[in-house]
């Protein structure tokens, strides 16, 4: 009788232990529609969802305000040349049409990257550059069914997702502000004031950007709900930068590199295909290095900006950000993973 008793109860107490499989009550939640279609949704949830890296990085006035000009724009090297801002909208007007209906080559653009982009669903981050004029494109599409599978666009935004919670999407709305950002930052810094070059960046849009409603729930540290409207389909023009690598700094340039993304404390993201270290017209005794892409790095990787950020070397950043990534998507605590626990990074 008394086995009998220790199995009954071993047994009702296994029966009642939470299920491995039960997800958690309160799970970040996003609900993702289009604005012609308000009342298909398209749920997403995943303990990965932040408020920081969906609701926070959207600001339409300022990305408005740093639209592309119609007007001419004046070679960045050459101030002689100019371009019509005008005939520029127009060829990524026509990108537009070419990109929905599936084609692979544009008539005005040559694909520079498209790991991050797929075709089938036309969805990702496709970069491109004008043919004719010295500009990078950097169009980003996405649609609700795609917004809430962030498996759709290759392995990378995969790995983003779980570190910071978004993808390429959202974080291009960094590029702009967060140039600005390292370029005043630059301005101040003894070190490194006179050495920074940065490409010229605007926003644009499509006729028709295809835009996206958000509705988000259980994502902030109250129970507040959340609400924001996005372009579906939206570009980033940059200037495109064509500098010589200079040979004198071939030995010191992944030292270099670092040391400035450790002084701005991560801003930038350290990897070596972003930098050109070219020659110092102003200071034929020094650098100057010149920064491709200036997407907010710790909202890509959900790393602490309010503390300081420090790597010895490429090789140790590397290290570090594949455990982050390990960590953060096999082995986060509970407190961790519920919004009401997290620590905003902003």
């Amino acid at each position: 009788m008394n086995k009998f008793l220790i199995i009954l109860f071993c047994t009702l107490e296994s029966l009642s232990a939470r299920s491995i499989f039960r997800t958690d009550s309160g799970l970040p939640t996003i609900k993702v529609s289009n604005s012609k279609k308000p009342s298909q949704k398209y749920i997403q949830k995943d303990s990965h969802l932040t408020y920081d890296a969906i609701f926070a990085l959207y600001d339409s006035q300022y990305l408005i305000k740093n639209y592309l000009p119609k007007k001419p724009i004046i070679d960045f090297e050459n101030k002689r040349k100019q371009y019509s801002g005008k005939k520029i909208d127009k060829d990524l007007q026509k990108l537009i049409q070419e990109v929905r209906k599936g084609k692979r080559k544009f008539r005005q653009f040559t694909v520079l990257k498209n790991s991050n982009f797929n075709e089938h669903l036309k969805c990702g981050l496709l970069i491109l550059k004008h043919k004719k004029m010295p500009f990078v494109i950097k169009l980003f599409m996405e649609h609700p069914e795609t917004l809430v599978q962030p498996t759709s666009k290759g392995l990378e935004p995969v790995f983003f997702f779980y570190m910071g919670g978004a993808n390429r999407h959202f974080a291009g709305f960094t590029r702009i502000k967060n140039r600005e950002y390292i370029e005043d930052w630059a301005q101040k810094n003894d070190k490194w004031r006179g050495k920074i070059i940065l490409p010229r960046k605007w926003f644009w849009l499509p006729k028709d950007p295809e835009w996206i409603r958000i509705e988000g729930e259980n994502i902030r540290h109250d129970d507040k709900k959340e609400t924001i409207n996005i372009p579906g389909t939206y570009a980033i023009v940059a200037d495109f930068f064509n500098y010589q690598e200079c040979e004198t700094y071939k030995k010191d340039r992944k030292n270099i590199i670092m040391d400035f993304c450790n002084d701005i404390n991560m801003y930038v993201d350290p990897h070596e295909n972003n930098f050109i270290i070219t020659k110092n017209t102003r200071d034929p005794n020094s650098f100057a290095l010149a920064i491709i892409d200036t997407e907010h790095f710790p909202t890509m990787v959900g790393i602490d900006t309010t503390e300081k950020i420090s790597y010895t070397s490429h090789t140790q950043w590397i290290f570090q950000l594949a455990f982050k990534c390990l960590q953060d998507i096999y082995f986060r605590l509970k407190s961790k993973r519920l919004p009401k626990n997290r620590k905003s990074l902003t």
